[in-house]
């Protein structure tokens, strides 16, 4: 029997909490398609740097997958439209290497794909078959909530990073993060107890909250609301695009309907009664199956993650030692489960982009190396080419661009942790610059001095850190060269362009 709609929501009920999710989802997604879109042909575009495919395939792709979030911010079709936007993600993200390889990335397509099996086509009380389907979809994603937020954890004590083990970590973040904007320069500045007790916080949302998550109601919201409350923090200190909302909304699912009645008070129908199991309804019996498959290769996912910090710990010399048991325990997974399901299951869905593990900042970066641009027209002379958000000039105030994910300057701060994988495509970025490409230079700030496109290109590295609180000249930034790159023609660069053409052809 329907409740009435004056009846107060009952604990247990999630169809509220259902309906925030596919919506702050369907945000989610019209955050990271438009995001991409406006950058996408100075990416991977005709004439971008790396190029991939045709200039309207790549609008088809970025619209339709726009619409389709506007269609699940709206309510409307929302299974149609989370299966278009997952469709259309996953293109993008097949031809957009390496600039859709960040782990939010594969987040959205695992979150879409798990939310799937929690949307409703109708209003009115459910089938026994498709009620248990919804619910082992809300499981689903209190699972893949879980194995975020652990492995975000676990991974950090697993890759012996000394600067976890001894609270040092949050001390070198907030100038150390890829994009850091000006209130990071602020809270990079508090007391050595602040970051240290930051430290112990995050570890503990991450390790420790969790397992409340299937701890019961109170903590069940408790650890929710924890979660969020994390996500907000690294929200305002940093610029990670559509991750921490993301999050966010991974961890809506775990409230259910009375509390978010009181959180959010407003006038609605209380939710239809969740019928109880009884004849089993054999039309959704394939859905149940793939569903618990799919919870299973996560769950694999999660396994093998930690097997694969462990490795990493054990190859760096400076990485400090685990406890016997657990690296026992890892062994023994990696032999006996592990090395089986890489090679029947795991190597095999990688091409799906959407089953995957997590490890953010594992290894703490206490160093920050930054690659400057410099053009020159004649070899004497030179200047830098600017990036609207990654560190530059050191008189420029770091900003804050979150929501919006500039892929480049992202990129830029990989490419200086190591340039020989990165290589190929910043000579392509230095070959566009030398050319002028418009879609390519409109991905930097816009050069104002009337110069023409220089001939030749340069990588300047330098080091930088924040200022000090009592810098005389009111730089944000202090920086030390450290080392130049060969000098690169216009000539030079088109042979080179030529050869990696000819060798992907191959």
């Amino acid at each position: 029997m329907s409740a009435s709609s004056h009846e107060p929501f009952r604990e247990g009920d999630f169809s509220l909490a259902q309906r925030f999710f596919l919506r702050l989802l369907g945000i989610s997604h019209l955050i990271a398609f438009v995001s991409l879109w406006t950058q996408i042909h100075g990416l991977i575009g005709s004439q971008g740097i790396q190029p991939s495919g045709a200039d309207n395939t790549l609008h088809l792709l970025c619209g339709g997958g726009s619409v389709a979030a506007l269609l699940l911010i709206a309510g409307i079709l929302p299974r149609v439209s989370m299966a278009a936007a997952w469709v259309l993600y996953l293109r993008l993200s097949l031809i957009t290497a390496p600039f859709l390889d960040f782990q939010w990335d594969t987040l959205l397509l695992e979150t879409t794909l798990f939310g799937l099996f929690w949307s409703r086509t109708r209003r009115t009380p459910q089938p026994d078959g498709e009620a248990t389907v919804q619910r082992l979809g809300r499981w689903a994603l209190w699972c893949l909530l879980f194995k975020l937020m652990f492995l975000s954890g676990a991974t950090k004590l697993l890759s012996g990073d000394p600067t976890w083990r001894d609270l040092t970590a949050m001390s070198y973040h907030y100038q150390t993060q890829p994009l850091p904007n000006w209130i990071s320069w602020h809270v990079h500045h508090l007391p050595a107890w602040w970051h240290k007790s930051t430290v112990v916080i995050t570890l503990a949302i991450e390790l420790l909250v969790p397992f409340g998550i299937f701890a019961g109601r109170r903590l069940r919201h408790l650890a929710s609301l924890s979660m969020i409350a994390l996500q907000c923090l690294i929200q305002i200190t940093g610029n990670y695009g559509f991750f921490n909302l993301l999050t966010a909304t991974l961890c809506v699912p775990l409230l259910d309907d009375a509390l978010l009645q009181r959180l959010l008070p407003r006038r609605g129908t209380a939710s239809p009664e969740i019928p109880r199991i009884g004849t089993r309804d054999w039309k959704q019996m394939p859905a149940m199956a793939l569903l618990i498959g799919l919870m299973s290769v996560s769950a694999l996912t999660l396994l093998d993650e930690l097997v694969k910090t462990y490795r990493m710990a054990q190859r760096n010399p400076q990485a400090q030692s685990i406890p016997a048991p657990i690296a026992t325990g890892l062994e023994r997974c990696d032999r006996y489960l592990l090395r089986v399901a890489r090679r029947q299951l795991l190597d095999r869905m990688r091409w799906l982009r959407t089953i995957n593990g997590y490890g953010l900042f594992r290894v703490m970066t206490t160093s920050r190396t930054e690659i400057v641009i410099e053009g020159s027209a004649d070899g004497q002379h030179w200047f830098a080419h600017e990036f609207r958000w990654k560190p530059g000039d050191p008189h420029r105030p770091p900003g804050i661009v979150a929501p919006h994910l500039p892929r480049l300057d992202w990129q830029m701060w990989f490419a200086a942790l190591y340039p020989p994988g990165h290589r190929d495509w910043l000579l392509s970025l230095a070959r566009h610059l030398t050319l002028g490409t418009p879609s390519v230079r409109a991905l930097l700030v816009t050069d104002r001095s009337g110069r023409d496109p220089p001939r030749y290109i340069r990588f300047v590295f330098y080091r930088y850190e924040f200022s000090e609180t009592d810098h005389p000249d009111g730089d944000w930034w202090g920086r030390e060269k450290i080392s130049q790159s060969d000098v690169f023609s216009r000539s030079a660069l088109e042979q080179n362009n030529a050869l990696i053409e000819d060798r992907s052809r191959r």
